[in-house]
């Protein structure tokens, strides 16, 4: 067994469950819940998504060179879709969308995730000439919407598996170009953004290479991941299901092996072994930080592989 990005044999295991430590005492009510599902009412979502079996759960195989992490048995892609297309939001009511009286709703001003991740993207990259974005893993796509808000005459496109949102997308005028990435396309695109997405994906290689070739030339491309360092694997962390786990290093060697240049990383967030403490901006770098942010760019020539 050797990692995937590095080549190197010193590996070592780990046991992830939505990380969270068997004896700890959201590990033990994780264990009890199952047995009472059947008792828990369809308001009290959260429990009822916590009581389900996990899909992601098995050995992790983490690299001692360069930290990358990935599940040893990842989840079947039919089991994936169905989970993303109907459990992943149901957690989430439908949003309600109420115009204000200058006809649109302005919620995406107010998050400081979105608004902190193009404040970054802003500052590295010239974004005054893209034309067309795609945002993958959307969810609310409040930086699309940021991005709407800037530069008005852009053509937003948004890539996400999850059925609530539809009228959500409707009502906003966000058009939904699939559910799952990689798809069929002859589109292509100037920027492309995601955020807490790619450490979900089945395949990272096919999905490295797609996100390549969608990418226009001189286009970019913003990533942002939990940061998993070793600290991170002795954390009771309540972090969503993953099945690939970076560190900058791993981040930016696995971009750059697919001919990405990588124009930004660094850190950010509240401290591992903080996460009770919230960060006063969240655009500004921190050591060991919860989050990876980068910033790759295709440059204007063509490479094969």
């Amino acid at each position: 067994m050797y990692c995937q990005i590095c080549n190197s044999k010193l590996i070592y295991y780990k046991w992830y469950d939505n990380h969270l430590f068997p004896k700890s005492a959201n590990g033990i009510i994780k264990k009890l819940l199952p047995w009472f599902d059947f008792l828990i009412p369809d308001k009290f979502q959260i429990l009822k998504k916590f009581s389900k079996a996990n899909i992601f759960k098995g050995k992790v195989i983490v690299c001692k060179e360069c930290g990358y992490g990935t599940m040893e048995t990842p989840p079947t892609q039919e089991a994936i879709k169905k989970y993303y297309e109907y459990n992943y939001w149901q957690n989430f009511r439908e949003r309600n969308v109420k115009p204000t009286t200058h006809g649109d709703v302005y919620d995406y001003l107010q998050d400081l995730r979105a608004g902190s991740q193009i404040f970054l993207v802003n500052s590295q990259f010239d974004l005054k000439n893209i034309m067309r974005t795609l945002e993958i893993g959307a969810g609310p796509a409040f930086a699309s919407q940021l991005l709407r808000n800037r530069f008005k005459n852009i053509s937003m496109y948004v890539c996400e598996p999850g059925t609530s949102w539809d009228r959500y997308y409707q009502m906003r005028g966000l058009h939904r170009i699939a559910n799952f990435f990689p798809f069929d396309t002859n589109e292509t695109f100037d920027y492309i953004h995601t955020s807490h997405w790619l450490e979900h994906v089945l395949d990272l290689r096919k999905t490295i290479y797609a996100l390549y070739n969608v990418l226009n030339d001189g286009g970019c491309l913003f990533v942002e991941v939990p940061n998993t360092p070793e600290i991170y694997w002795e954390l009771p962390i309540g972090d969503t299901p993953h099945i690939h786990f970076f560190t900058v290093q791993s981040l930016k060697a696995i971009f750059e092996e697919y001919h990405f240049s990588c124009h930004y990383i660094d850190i950010f967030g509240t401290r591992l072994g903080k996460t009770t403490q919230k960060p006063s901006y969240e655009q500004d770098s921190v050591t060991e930080g919860v989050w990876i942010r980068a910033i790759f760019h295709k440059p204007n020539q063509k490479h094969t592989r």
